[in-house]
């Protein structure tokens, strides 16, 4: 029986919160331990002075995705959460122009052919061919890759020249647009992975892509809202999450993992243990008697890792307040 199982996750971001629905939902006794006190990891609501910021990112790509974590619980994510649409999605600013984005292809289409005279048209293959592009690739980009043999699939090896290796996405929307503006119109995303569109990989247009064909959304009260919603989907499954209860260390017995142990000293025993956390942090958690196996673990690693994407540093944003203001859209 499912309910006979009791599941430990360490920490309550998207991917333990996505975990503890599922498997609650399923009939598994399920128990989230997380060191904050708000759920949600880097999409927790920071609270200051009788507000709520997020703490990490503000808008919602790829809102079907989500719909599909509350449909497999039996729920419609429109139920718990209040979504906005944003048409346009932003405004990008240019020395003597500004563009209007929209996922309405109408719009989109006058807007550009407004600001670059001759956008309408190829704005139209860029849509169909990176359309194309997704439909191949986001197959092989959800399937679990734990092992060698997923690697011979048939369709993965069908899907490997529209990775179109090793053009950038600059280079890649050249097939598109000839102005170098519209093309950086449609590069910008490639920060999102800490790269310049003249390094990030061809295959990561499907970015601009999603933005278009998808939509941008806000989520009223916050981004962190869904972390929410989702917290309460477990609790309705008859989960439990522990906040502000930092784990330790995992309590391993003959070579298996047994349980956790909480920053009070506090054992918690379980059937199973699950780490949906960056590899970096849970190889911060003390592991105990165990013989670990480095060799072993970088290489599941680096298989998971696309082999064409360097190494590199990671970026980071910087904000700084001037002593102007500017009148600017809300999301330029």
């Amino acid at each position: 029986m499912a309910d006979s199982k009791h599941i430990i996750l360490v920490g309550a971001g998207p991917g333990g919160l996505c975990a503890g629905m599922l498997l609650s939902q399923r009939g598994f006794k399920v128990s989230i331990c997380d060191k904050n006190q708000e759920v949600g990891g880097r999409n927790r609501a920071i609270r200051l002075s009788g507000f709520a910021f997020d703490a990490g990112p503000t808008f919602l790509l790829m809102k079907g995705v989500l719909d599909e974590m509350f449909e497999l619980c039996g729920r419609r994510s429109d139920d718990y959460l209040n979504f906005v649409e944003l048409n346009p999605m932003y405004q990008l600013v240019y020395d003597d122009q500004k563009l209007d984005v929209y996922s309405q292809p109408e719009r989109m289409c006058a807007e550009l052919d407004r600001v670059f005279t001759e956008g309408s048209a190829a704005y139209g293959r860029f849509i169909t061919n990176e359309r194309d592009r997704f439909n191949r690739l986001y197959p092989c980009i959800t399937r679990d890759y734990s092992s060698l043999t997923a690697f011979l699939s048939l369709d993965l090896l069908k899907a490997l020249p529209w990775l179109a290796f090793p053009k950038s996405v600059f280079i890649n929307l050249g097939q598109y647009f000839n102005q170098e503006k519209m093309r950086l119109a449609f590069s910008f995303q490639s920060k999102y992975l800490g790269m310049s569109p003249w390094e990030c990989p061809a295959l990561f247009t499907m970015l601009p892509y999603l933005e278009h064909d998808y939509g941008i959304y806000h989520v009223k009260g916050g981004l962190n809202r869904i972390a929410a919603a989702m917290a309460k989907v477990i609790n309705e499954c008859g989960g439990e999450i522990h906040t502000h209860t930092p784990v330790q260390s995992l309590i391993i017995n003959n070579q298996q993992v047994k349980g956790i142990r909480l920053a009070d000293g506090e054992e918690i025993y379980a059937d199973e243990v699950i780490i949906p956390a960056r590899h970096y942090f849970s190889r911060k958690l003390k592991w105990g008697p165990i013989r670990f196996q480095q060799r072993k673990m970088t290489w599941r690693v680096c298989l998971r890792r696309p082999a064409f994407v360097p190494l590199q540093p990671k970026t980071q944003n910087i904000g700084f307040r001037l002593a102007s203001y500017f009148d600017l859209a809300r999301m330029t």
